[in-house]
């Protein structure tokens, strides 16, 4: 299966497998705009071995603006 992933500003299309570089991605188990199951797909499907996922038990700007978050994400 191929996962393509259109770039908005000039209708071009990436395959997502062709993805090298390491990749972890970072979101809120309560967020709204980007939702935690789009997260944990996108990180399924790219390419690189070297992937992982980490859940924040916040929304999408709690990521940025709680303290207990910040001391996790941002030592």
């Amino acid at each position: 299966m191929i996962f393509l992933f259109i770039l908005p500003f000039d209708k071009t299309t990436r395959d997502m497998q062709k993805i090298t570089m390491p990749v972890l991605n970072f979101y809120g188990k309560y967020d709204h705009l980007v939702p935690p199951e789009a997260c944990s797909l996108f990180t399924s499907r790219i390419g690189p071995k070297d992937k992982g996922d980490i859940c924040f038990d916040t929304g999408h700007i709690g990521i940025y603006v709680s303290s207990q978050c910040q001391k996790e994400f941002a030592p």
